[in-house]
Parts: C-alpha cells; structure tokens; sequence
C-alpha cells in the first residue's frame, strides 16, 4: 500500500512540475513580445 501512496505522489509531482516547466516557456518567450510593443 505504501508503495502505491509513493508512486501517486511522485506522478502528481512529476505533473506539477511539467506544469511548472511550460509556464516558464511561455513566460521567456512573452518577454520579448512585450518589449516589442513597450
């Protein structure tokens, strides 16, 4: 049972963090968009 507990954390985890990971492309890559149109 445990085991099972574990592998559900670290796949949430594992989302969170691709979540996470996409959000700050798509923040790098809004940057210079606005600095464009300043």
């Amino acid at each position: 049972m445990p085991g099972q507990f574990f592998n559900q954390i670290m796949r949430t985890n594992y989302e969170l963090i691709k979540l996470v990971d996409l959000e700050l492309k798509l923040n790098e890559e809004r940057e210079p968009i606005e600095e464009q149109l300043g």
